[in-house]
């Protein structure tokens, strides 16, 4: 009972080579992919910590200053934008130089994770010729490519 639970015992395989090169294959795939989504978490999250703790300490200047958030908070976010004077969409970028929008950089690398993710997985695919791989890795690239350019949804 325990050899049937056991992966390196695989009945379905019956030892065919090409079997054990697919799962070496997918194998390759998700450690690739797991690689890259721990190494973007831990990088974004730092990033994120880091422009916070700039922001809480003063130790760069914000662009919203922190007395003036509890009444800005109870305005809907256009009007809470407005009233700031901060921008929509991308136009966060030019902003870097403040705490509070500083706090994006982060939070942006943990939203591009998974982009990067499919990204590095693709070349494998491509070697392999797997072109069903191919066309879901590479459709769900494009898919977070537009969502995050604003061609769709806005």
């Amino acid at each position: 009972m325990t050899e049937r639970l056991d992966p390196r015992h695989d009945p379905t395989s019956a030892g065919a080579p090409t079997d054990q090169v697919a799962r070496d294959a997918a194998l390759q795939a998700r450690l690739r992919y797991a690689r890259v989504v721990e190494v973007g978490t831990y990088l974004g999250m730092a990033l994120l910590a880091l422009a916070f703790l700039a922001y809480a300490f003063g130790w760069v200047r914000p662009m919203v200053p922190l007395e003036a958030m509890p009444g800005l908070w109870a305005h809907p976010v256009a009007d809470y934008l407005q009233r700031a004077g901060l921008p929509t969409g991308w136009g966060w970028l030019h902003f870097l130089n403040h705490g509070d929008v500083a706090t994006l950089i982060g939070i942006s690398v943990l939203a591009a994770v998974s982009l990067a993710a499919l990204l590095a997985v693709l070349p494998l695919y491509l070697k392999r010729r797997d072109w069903i791989y191919v066309g879901f890795t590479g459709a769900g690239a494009l898919v977070l490519i537009a969502a995050a350019s604003s061609w769709i949804g806005s």
